[in-house]
């Protein structure tokens, strides 16, 4: 699963969707057009009306989320999109607006694809599945999709650091998928301990075969995933390797 439930992780995977929004405009070149029609930005703009339709659906106001002291949270995010931008540009490198928002806009499109894929298919190992109404069991599928979403291009600039290349996935895609599935599995653990052992925001069913107390599935989802949305971007785009695989 991806981001935990309830009004708080709302608010928090929200204000996640908009900072990230304005860094993806804080990476572009200065004095660089921004792009509407950039993929990145497109899915960055869908979480944030799922987010905002979720709100609503639960009774929350989206004016809680961003919008409760907008000079703190503009000075904020502002900070936050300037920080992003220099610690990529320092361990990638310089980033070619234009094309770097292609690269992760098709990384976030498929990751997003194949995850919404995977939490429909491990419902059955969650409590929610026997438990919850119709209706609560899709806001958990958009709420933790859109979790994943984030995650997934989390793990993706990791990557990116640590094969100190934006294109890993054709400059060094084993080094680079390395970083990512480390890091994914990280927050995975992390996550699954924390949301099911200290905030009960879920829980297994006997059924669900686990390590050390962590549920093999959200494990698995962030190994296969990962290397199907690799396998998707390289055909999408089979760019000749600028440099030795891996």
């Amino acid at each position: 699963m991806g981001i935990g439930r309830g009004s708080g992780s709302i608010l928090t995977a929200a204000g996640n969707i908009f900072c990230l929004g304005h860094s993806a405009h804080s990476l572009q070149r200065p004095g660089a057009a921004s792009d509407p029609a950039s993929p990145l930005l497109k899915c960055l703009n869908a979480l944030s009306a799922c987010s905002i339709a979720a709100c609503a659906f639960t009774g929350v106001s989206s004016a809680q989320f961003v919008f409760a002291e907008p000079r703190a949270i503009s000075t904020l995010i502002r900070i936050y999109g300037l920080w992003m931008r220099e610690v990529i540009q320092s361990r990638v490198g310089a980033i070619q607006g234009s094309a770097a928002f292609r690269v992760l806009g098709a990384w976030v499109l498929a990751s997003l694809v194949l995850h919404l894929a995977w939490e429909l298919a491990q419902l059955p190992f969650y409590t929610v599945w026997r438990e919850a109404s119709p209706a609560v069991i899709a806001w958990a599928v958009v709420h933790c999709t859109a979790g994943d979403g984030l995650i997934a291009l989390g793990t993706y600039l990791a990557a990116a650091c640590a094969a100190r290349s934006i294109d890993w996935p054709w400059a060094a895609p084993g080094r680079g998928l390395a970083a990512l599935w480390a890091s994914g599995l990280a927050w995975t653990v992390f996550s699954e301990w924390r949301h099911v052992f200290k905030l009960g925001s879920w829980a297994y069913v006997e059924t669900m075969p686990t390590v050390a107390g962590i549920g093999v599935a959200p494990l698995l989802q962030w190994v296969v995933v990962p290397g199907l949305a690799l396998w998707c971007l390289r055909e999408w785009d089979p760019r000749p390797s600028r440099s030795a695989p891996g």
